[in-house]
């Protein structure tokens, strides 16, 4: 490994002292490596930020330490493997998705909810039973309106800008921490 900003723990120490995280970057936008290229199609791993340790829902992005899922976004600038790029998402599609991703499942269990405990003399039962169908239809068709978007490249985010050069580490490793060997 090479000294000069080589990894990815050397990378995050340049950034989290610089404006890149936190309040330095508009909403919508996400700071991540490129983690593999398939044609215009950028597979990268999200950086937590300052932002992220105030949101509530951190742990779906973040599941544990260390860990975050891959974001599909269009490479308009070209990136490859191991680049710092920031990524861009729409106002209308973060709004769109937090619609979808939480209402759609409160609307179909409280319709559920009502239609059971309409349809049956035990109004409890009924109830309980269309709020489980009704959630699980939610789920439902949250994961075919996921499918549909997915088919849609104009709906992900998009690579914007190439911020710097970090050496990618295999999945599952820790880089090094600065100063050790």
């Amino acid at each position: 490994m090479s000294s000069s900003f080589s990894s990815v723990g050397d990378s995050l120490i340049k950034m989290a002292n610089g404006s890149t995280f936190g309040k330095g970057t508009p909403p919508g936008t996400e700071i991540g490596v490129v983690m593999e290229v398939d044609g215009d199609t950028a597979r990268i791993k999200p950086q937590s930020s300052a932002v992220c340790d105030t949101c509530g829902s951190s742990s779906v992005c973040f599941p544990s330490e260390g860990e975050s899922p891959l974001i599909e976004a269009r490479n308009e600038v070209g990136a490859t493997v191991g680049d710092l790029v920031s990524i861009e998402r729409g106002e209308a599609q973060r709004i769109g998705a937090s619609l979808v991703l939480f209402g759609l499942p409160v609307a179909t269990t409280v319709g559920g909810t009502l239609l059971g405990s309409s349809s049956t003399q035990d109004v409890t039962g009924g109830a309980a039973t269309g709020a489980i169908a009704g959630l699980a239809l939610g789920m439902l068709l949250i994961s075919l309106i996921n499918k549909i978007v997915a088919q849609r490249s104009g709906l992900n985010p998009v690579a914007k800008s190439i911020l710097g050069r970090t050496e990618v580490v295999e999945h599952g490793s820790q880089p090094p921490l600065p100063g050790t060997p």
